[in-house]
């Protein structure tokens, strides 16, 4: 949250005028010092002593990294897949699209996810190609329909071999570095493109799908025999869940805003390294300066304002967003800049034994609540500021 902090202010004008009466009487590196130098100073109020050997969990990150297949047989081995939706799932969803007409269809931002048949109606059975906003050809979904086997969800019968691998049949595809944000496929009569979609979360058809998302197209022809798009989306039907990568870490951060709270929840976001490239899925946004994760402002990306927080129990809750940062094999690399056009611009920094502007931990950690501070919702958190081997959460 956004607290001006003025005596910052006055003291950096303060220093820069005595050190040049006509030029630079405003030194924003001196601001972002002196903002970052009162932040140490009221952590080690609050939580004394840190150990000198505390990396806040940012060492030995390469770790984790690696490179993913996109064979079914090995998806379980580093992402949380799907189950096989129930046969009762698929019957309430198609039934809703059946009787709803002209649904809002709510945006969702996923680079990496998975995509489920539900079903087709007779006109869903001549559509195919399905292609999503990044022009992702979506393989096998043809007619309507996908035929994926193998599919691995990580269970093994024996857990010391990996040939004891637990298997079902599900029509189900992974899609890495694509865009859910739009959707197209082809007609088969006439070979057109149906660009008449819309996604619709589970929680509004009913409460036991609540967490899920659902595609759906619309289909029409003008050829011989013609048919008009009805406002029925229900011609085909897709489930998409984005991509929750098992070996990732989150991040947990203070945007220096309001010096005090020590909720660390002004920004979360999960990493994972492929190769060369991080998945970067964004959590939540519960501070109000304008912040940047890796070049992206975080509340645009939300889409909403600057002063709106995100799934913190405050403000707006939204689904996850994710995108792909190029060139980066380290998490520790990803850059969380804060813009407080009352200050200055900084980075948010991690320096070993020194106070955290940025945690890493496990995606296990559960956000704390709009400034709730992270020692009463972790207690073991003061014991972890002075021994880093303390499992606090």
């Amino acid at each position: 949250m956004k607290k001006i902090l003025g005596f910052v202010m006055m003291t950096a004008v303060m220093l820069s005028s005595c050190g040049n009466d006509h030029d630079d009487l405003y030194d924003p590196a001196m601001a972002a010092k002196l903002k970052a130098n009162q932040y140490a100073e009221a952590f080690h109020a609050m939580y004394g002593d840190i150990a000198p050997n505390h990396t806040w969990g940012f060492s030995s990150l390469g770790s984790r990294a690696g490179s993913m297949d996109t064979n079914a047989n090995m998806w379980g081995g580093y992402v949380e897949v799907p189950a096989p939706l129930t046969e009762n799932q698929k019957n309430l969803v198609t039934r809703w699209f059946e009787s709803n007409k002209n649904p809002i269809s709510t945006p969702v931002q996923w680079c990496d996810y998975f995509a489920q048949q539900v079903s087709s109606s007779e006109y869903g059975k001549g559509m195919d190609y399905i292609c999503d906003g990044d022009g992702t050809h979506l393989n096998n979904f043809n007619a309507g329909d996908q035929g994926t086997t193998n599919v691995w969800a990580g269970e093994l019968t024996n857990p010391s071999d990996q040939n004891s691998k637990v298997k079902y049949d599900d029509k189900i595809l992974y899609v890495k570095g694509g865009n859910t944000l739009s959707y197209t496929c082809k007609i088969s009569n006439g070979d057109l493109v149906c660009r008449d979609f819309v996604i619709v979360p589970g929680s509004i058809i009913d409460a036991s799908l609540d967490g899920m998302f659902f595609l759906g197209f619309d289909y029409s022809t003008p050829h011989d025999p013609a048919v008009e798009a009805d406002g029925y989306y229900n011609d085909w039907i897709v489930k998409l869940t984005p991509c929750e990568y098992i070996q990732s870490y989150r991040i947990i951060a203070e945007d220096l805003g309001t010096i005090g709270d020590f909720d660390f929840n002004d920004v979360v976001f999960d990493a994972y390294i492929d190769g060369g490239d991080a998945v970067v899925t964004l959590q939540a946004a519960g501070g109000t300066l304008p912040l940047t994760v890796a070049g992206k402002e975080v509340h645009e990306l939300f889409g909403v304002e600057t002063d709106v927080m995100v799934n913190t129990g405050v403000g707006a809750a939204k689904a996850p967003v994710m995108f792909r940062v190029s060139n980066c094999n380290n998490i520790d690399n990803i850059q969380i800049v804060v813009n407080d056009p009352e200050t200055s611009t900084y980075t948010l920094s991690v320096a070993t034994g020194e106070a955290p502007q940025k945690i890493c931990v496990d995606p296990s950690y559960e956000i704390t609540s709009e400034r709730q501070r992270i020692s009463v919702k972790y207690p073991k958190f003061l014991d972890y500021v002075n021994d880093p081997s303390v499992k606090w959460y």
